[in-house]
This record gives structure tokens, C-alpha cells and sequence, in this order.
């Protein structure tokens, strides 16, 4: 369970399935070492195994930092507290506590990878003081909000992060034992999750939950599977989702994407039907072998990591009524195309309301079309999407008053490295989007937007980019459906719910490839061919001649308030490298050939 501190009983009752509770520092426990009053705010975070770790925090605006205090009872060894992107190792900011030769120690850590962190170059933490026994190990320090370090993270007031943690047995730093880590969600301001408030009682929510059928996972590395659901027979009359949890049945699951559907499909004759297409095998090599309007309507996705979902007390997603059937479509990869592999069930588990909320949300796609990905070896490239003012002021697509944004998930595969959107506006980035500074494809939970991030209004532009490392490929990476394969895309939450504000990913426009063989072909030529050589040779000008960044208007990028000297420098291991036209060029010489 874990605890958290100043946030109201109404957030208690609808975090109880996010295993979130509230409680008072002052009743807590007396074994805490150090004075737990001095701090405003209290989480108790659950490792792996169940185990527990008292985390206490302060922040002094003035002085823009954070205090904190962390406390373990088990047992005399190293403890380790820090936070990243989405909740893994990579990219995280770590500070370590241990004795070392008698003398109690904290050490600001960096880990870049799934792999011992490094000592950071500068110190940016304060030891205030330190407590260790054979039962416990406790320690105060203090941190500024934003250290000026690229090997730091921000600490942020204006949406929850995720912090990790774990312990040792002894005071030799190394790898722990299995369980005795963990992430979890922690609100430094004590008050984002106040707009998220439970429906009046309890007897107003059920819980409703979509899981698929026994599968039984083909021996092959993709499979595409489908399931359908009527919703509503079920619920006649719409409702509205407060929250969202999942269920995997195994490792193999890469995810789930649900799509809302106008009708039954006839290949679905009883609800325990389940479709598989085996990716690349498939006539026309189609995954989606539904095509109808299914495939627009975005209705919710997990991915690897993917974590429980609050929505805010004046928005719930409809279910039932006029949204009446649910498709699933769910990814499975067997590398090695292991038999017997089973999914017992995988899907969701919605805490409904019959309570409407004022308003209905949505689910709307940011990012690049995902046959004109082209990513060159040996190289750290970029892809690029614009969406912009002439997509965004469409009738009906975005009302004057503007949409309110909830969360974003930002999807990549194996090869991603950083991914983010910018929000443009007259020229000038606003607040910045929950971003990846450090991809991670094994964390890939929705993340909620900071509380000074500005509506979306017409003519607004967005900027998805995409960075990859290709560094250990020796040949060029396409987009596509696969593990194996890449995507870009950005799946934003938001509302009200606009029916025609779904998707806005960049399509390439071949009139500007100086190829004539090229120029003569449209999107709509392209997308159903099964000439996949065509489709490389596009594609691997896509990035050169399309989504290159002086294609697009200028603007000033956001500026934070804190200064940082100029010794603070840092190194981004994800900076983008330029593609080469020559290899673009060589590349499509070998192809011409073919046609």
C-alpha cells in the first residue's frame, strides 16, 4: 500500500484500487528515527515483494528545494531513492545512502542503462543527517528543484513523477535481491490528484472488465489478435469510466489497443471469438485485417509498463449507449517462437459510474504514419511530425474555448531512445508535454500533464519527435508492426470528446522526392501495395527530403525561470545525428533496379 500525504478522503476512495491510501504523518509509526514533522507530506512505497520504505518530503518554494527523509526497517544496508522518466533505470537520477568505512554516505547516482550507476560529476545532493542499525537505515537530504545537471532530473511541483527505490542487505552497493525494488507515482506538490475526486459512494461505481479469451500464442515471432465485445447489451445506457486498470497474461503481451466500432463485425459470431494474423505471412502482409472505421476510433491502449488510470472528477470516458462495441487488438511476440505459450486473459478492468461527469473523453494520436519510418544504421536519427495549424483549425475538430489535455503515452519500440511533443502557438512553445528524455520500452505508462500546461486551441501546431539508436544495426530499420520494426506515436487523453479530432500523424508528401518514379505514386497508391521494395525507396527519403525541421515554421522554444551557471554542463546521450543523403542516395540507387 502506499500513503499520500494532503491529499483529500475523496482521492482515498478512488485510489484504493491504485493501491494509494491517506494517512497522518503525526500517528505514524515511532520507530521513524528522525522528526517526521518537519515534513508536510508522507508515501509509503511498496516494493516488489511487499515490502515497505517511509518516504517524507518538504518543499521550500523560496529556496526552491526539496527535503526529504527515507526510512527503512529492512535491515542494516544501502537504500536507494530516485526518479525517472517512467519508472525504470534508464536515465534515472539516483541518491544512494550506505556506510562506508564507519562513515554514513550519500552519493548522487546516474544510471544510463539496466546497469551499476555511476558516480555523477557533480554532487548535487546535501546529507542532513543519517541513522543506521541492524534493523533500520533512515537519512535526511536536501536537493534543489532543478540542480542545472543534465545527469539530474527536475524535480517537478506541477504534475506527480515517478520515483524509484530499492535496498540491500549489507553496505557493499550492488545489485539487489529480487522483489526488494519498486516505482510508484509521487506528487511533490501534495495537491495535483485534488481535482481527481471519486464518485459520491461507493454504491455509485462497479467495477466492468474486458478480457479476452484463452489464446493460445502461435510459434512466430508477431501476432496479430482480435476479440470483440458489445458493450453495449451490457449497458444500455451510457455510463461513464473513472478509472482504468489492466490485466496481462503474460510477458509476451506488447500491448493492447482497444478501438470503438459502429457495429458487430459478422467474423465475430460469440464473444469467445479470437481472430490471430501471423504478421508478415498474412495476405497483403496486413495486420489490420479489419478495415472499416474501427480503426480511427481510439478507445485505449496499454503498453509494456502501463500503470492504472485516474481521470479528473469533471471527465469520464463513455462507455455504453451509443458506444456500444469494443475491439481489442493485441500484440504478441515469441522471439523465439517458443509453442505452447498460453494468454490466459488479458484487457481491462473499468471502475464505471452511472453518474454522468460534465464532460466526455477522448483519445486523439499524434506522430509519424508508420510505413514511412526509415531509420539508417550506425546512427542516432530523428523522425519528425508536424501537425499542423491547417489540421487544427478544421470545422469541428477543436472548439474555440479549447481542449483540456489529461495524460499522454508516448510509444516507441526496442530502439527508442527519447521521445517528445512541443506545443506551438503563434510562434512560441508553451509549456512543455510530459517528454522521454530516456526512453524506456519497458515503462511505458500514461503520464499526467503538468497543471500549467495550456489548452489546445485552434490553430495551435504540435511537433512529435521521435530519436532512435541505431548504433548497433548494420542495416536500415523500417516502421512497422513488429517489436522488431519502429513506431512514433503519441496517444493523448483529453476533453471534451471531439468526433472528429482523432489522429493527426504525418504522411509523407512525395511530390517533394526528386525521383519521377516516386512523384507519380500518392499515399493511397502506396499504403495497400505489397511491393515493400517501393516502399523502402520512399521511405528512406522520407526523413532527407519531408520531415527534415527546416521544413517547418520557426518558433522560440520554452524557456524555464531558473538560470544555471555556466558550469553546469552536461552530455545528451540522445542527440539526434543528421541522415546521410549519400547513403539515402546509394540506397536508392539498389532499388531502381527493381522496377
Amino acid at each position: 500500500m502506499i500513503e499520500l500525504g494532503r491529499i483529500g478522503f475523496k482521492l482515498m476512495i478512488a485510489c484504493a484500487l491504485l493501491s494509494l491510501s491517506v494517512s497522518a504523518i503525526t500517528s505514524h509509526e515511532s520507530w521513524i528515527p528522525f522528526p517526521t514533522d518537519a515534513f508536510t507530506n508522507h508515501q509509503t512505497l511498496t516494493t516488489n515483494n511487499n515490502k515497505s520504505i517511509e518516504l517524507f518530503w518538504a518543499v521550500d518554494s523560496g529556496k526552491h528545494s526539496v527535503t526529504f527523509g527515507v526510512a527503512s526497517q529492512n535491515g542494516a544496508g544501502w537504500l536507494a531513492l530516485g526518479t525517472s522518466d517512467a519508472g525504470g533505470m534508464i536515465g534515472a537520477d539516483i541518491w544512494l545512502g550506505y556506510t562506508q568505512n564507519s562513515k554514513f554516505v550519500l552519493e548522487d547516482r546516474f544510471s544510463a542503462a539496466y546497469d551499476y550507476p555511476s558516480l555523477d560529476s557533480s554532487q548535487d545532493v546535501t546529507l542532513l543527517s543519517s541513522y543506521q542499525t541492524n534493523s533500520l537505515t533512515a537519512f535526511t537530504f536536501s536537493r534543489n528543484l532543478d540542480s542545472c545537471d543534465n545527469q539530474d532530473a527536475e524535480l517537478r511541483l506541477d504534475s506527480p513523477m515517478w520515483f524509484i527505490y530499492a535496498f540491500g542487505s549489507s553496505n557493499s552497493f550492488g545489485k539487489h535481491a529480487p522483489g526488494d525494488n519498486g516505482q510508484a507515482l509521487v506528487d511533490l506538490s501534495g495537491t495535483y490528484f485534488d481535482k481527481f475526486a471519486a464518485p459520491s459512494s461507493a454504491e455509485d461505481t462497479t467495477t466492468y472488465s474486458l478480457i479476452t479469451p484463452k489464446v493460445n500464442i502461435l510459434p512466430e515471432q508477431t501476432t496479430y489478435c482480435y476479440s470483440m465485445y458489445d458493450v453495449g447489451k451490457d449497458f444500455p445506457e451510457r455510463h461513464h469510466i473513472v478509472q482504468e486498470d489492466y490485466q496481462v497474461g503474460g510477458s509476451f503481451l506488447h500491448h493492447i489497443v482497444a478501438y470503438e466500432c459502429e457495429n458487430m463485425l459478422p467474423e465475430f459470431t460469440t464473444p469467445s471469438t479470437t481472430i490471430c494474423n501471423i504478421y508478415g505471412k498474412t495476405p497483403a502482409d496486413s495486420v489490420i485485417k479489419f478495415n472499416n472505421t474501427c480503426q480511427s476510433n481510439f478507445y485505449t491502449v496499454w503498453a509494456k509498463g502501463g500503470k492504472t488510470k485516474l481521470y479528473p472528477s469533471d471527465a469520464g470516458k463513455p462507455i455504453g449507449g451509443n458506444t456500444r462495441y469494443i475491439i481489442f487488438e493485441t500484440h504478441y511476440t515469441n522471439p523465439e517462437k517458443t509453442e505452447g505459450l498460453i494468454d490466459n486473459g488479458s484487457g481491462f478492468h473499468f471502475k464505471i459510474t452511472k453518474n454522468l461527469r460534465k464532460n466526455d473523453i477522448g483519445v486523439f494520436v499524434l506522430g509519424t504514419n508508420i510505413p514511412f519510418i526509415f531509420l539508417p544504421p550506425g546512427q542516432y536519427p530523428s523522425v519528425i511530425s508536424n501537425c499542423g495549424e491547417k489540421c487544427m483549425t478544421q470545422s469541428n475538430t477543436i472548439p474555440e474555448n479549447g481542449l483540456t489535455m489529461i495524460s499522454t503515452m508516448l510509444h516507441m519500440h526496442t530502439r527508442g531512445k527519447a521521445m517528445g511533443t512541443k506545443h506551438i502557438r503563434n510562434g512560441k512553445e508553451l509549456t512543455p508535454w510530459p517528454s522521454m528524455n530516456y526512453y524506456d520500452f519497458n515503462f511505458q505508462s500514461a503520464q499526467y500533464v503538468s497543471s500549467n500546461v495550456a489548452k489546445i486551441l485552434p490553430g495551435d501546431r504540435l511537433i512529435t519527435n521521435c530519436t532512435y539508436d541505431t548504433s548497433k544495426d548494420t542495416t536500415m530499420v523500417f516502421g512497422g508492426h513488429s517489436t522488431f520494426e519502429e513506431m512514433c506515436l503519441n496517444f493523448l487523453e483529453y476533453y471534451p470528446a471531439m468526433p472528429d479530432f482523432k489522429a493527426c500523424t504525418q504522411v509523407p508528401d512525395l511530390s517533394k522526392i526528386p525521383v519521377p518514379k516516386l512523384q507519380n505514386f500518392s499515399y493511397a497508391n502506396i499504403c495497400p501495395s505489397t511491393n515493400q521494395d517501393f516502399l523502402a525507396t520512399a521511405q528512406s527519403f522520407v526523413p532527407t527530403f519531408v520531415n527534415k525541421p527546416s521544413d517547418f515554421p520557426p518558433f522560440t522554444p520554452f524557456t524555464a525561470n531558473i538560470t544555471c551557471p555556466a558550469t553546469k554542463q552536461g552530455n545528451n546521450p540522445t542527440a539526434s545525428s543528421a541522415i546521410s543523403l549519400s547513403y539515402a542516395f546509394g540506397y536508392l540507387a539498389s532499388l531502381l533496379v527493381l522496377f
